[in-house]
């Protein structure tokens, strides 16, 4: 499992007897303060820009001087939004080319004036790819600004993002299963390999599963409502946690999780139903009136849940 939430996130549920041992994977990621980007001076807007001022000074040509086509058009949504906030028109002229630089540097005057008072973190593609000085400008594309992390804009049952992995040296194709609640699918996020590797390293760690329990005070504790078996394997410990924690990362849109200076995951949870076993719904977002004690500091929750199936059912 993956977690991430900003708001209420309903996660997919096992019900009923299954007729055979199901075993899950997963990581927890927790909601972001995104206080590393503090780091960029004068923010996204003044430290992109700054690349490219004193151009008289380049010795040599830079990929953001390379000339591009010229796309008259660009469509600017809110973070997981299905309409546009506003677009972008530039004059193409009969060349259809335009430097790189030009476009990137427009755009963010633009978008300054319009998230006048926000500041704009990141600008991204519907699969959560960066947009940066030397991309060409997309047809599409969403701005985060201030706390916002990327969702992928469920807008459409069936529609498929192409969600490159360097770390699996892969593109993997991310597909809408549902619009509200938002969850898409993934097929052979894992190898098999990988699958029976988890399952063996966590088999002597299982124990029978617990619940978080209300209050100010950290406790977990057994419920009828939950009769499942998990086991914990620390991503600083076990190198292929570790693996599918960086692939997680890809996967989402969040990236290094380790470049952040606070906890944004949990360690991999691996969950196993047998015959007759079950977890009654709910969310695993934490209700922050009745769980303040599993809320950080300031307030952040889960904001995403990544589910591995590691066997059929």
């Amino acid at each position: 499992e993956f977690r991430a939430s900003a708001g209420p996130r309903k996660r997919r549920l096992v019900r009923g007897t299954l007729r055979r041992v199901l075993l899950l994977g997963g990581l927890v990621l927790l909601f972001l303060p995104l206080l590393a980007f503090a780091a960029y001076q004068g923010g996204l807007l003044g430290g992109l820009e700054s690349k490219w001022g004193d151009s008289h000074k380049r010795r040599a040509a830079r990929p953001e001087e390379l000339l591009r086509p010229c796309i008259p058009a660009t469509k600017v949504y809110s973070v997981g939004a299905c309409e546009p906030l506003f677009e972008i028109r530039r004059p193409c002229g009969g060349h259809q080319t335009q430097p790189v630089a030009d476009e990137y540097s427009a755009l963010l005057q633009h978008m300054g004036k319009r998230f006048e008072g926000r500041e704009v973190r990141e600008v991204v593609e519907p699969n959560g790819a960066k947009v940066t000085w030397g991309t060409p400008m997309p047809a599409e594309l969403y701005a985060l600004l201030d706390r916002d992390l990327f969702v992928f804009p469920t807008c459409k049952i069936g529609h498929v993002f192409s969600v490159p992995s360097p770390s699996a040296e892969k593109t993997f194709e991310v597909k809408v299963a549902s619009t509200e609640p938002r969850v898409l699918t993934v097929e052979g996020f894992l190898s098999p390999s990988e699958c029976t590797l988890l399952i063996s390293k966590a088999s002597d760690h299982v124990e029978r599963s617990t619940v978080s329990a209300q209050g100010k005070t950290l406790q977990n504790k057994h419920e009828d409502s939950r009769t499942s078996s998990t086991a914990w394997l620390d991503y600083k410990k076990n190198t292929l946690a570790h693996t599918l924690r960086v692939r997680v990362g890809e996967l989402v849109g969040i990236g290094d999780f380790d470049a952040y200076p606070h906890a944004i995951t949990e360690d991999l949870q691996v969950l196993r139903y047998d015959v007759g076993e079950h977890y009654h719904t709910h969310h695993d977002w934490f209700d922050p009136v009745k769980h303040q004690a599993f809320l950080q500091d300031d307030g952040r929750n889960r904001f995403i849940t990544v589910l591995f199936y590691l066997n059929d059912v």
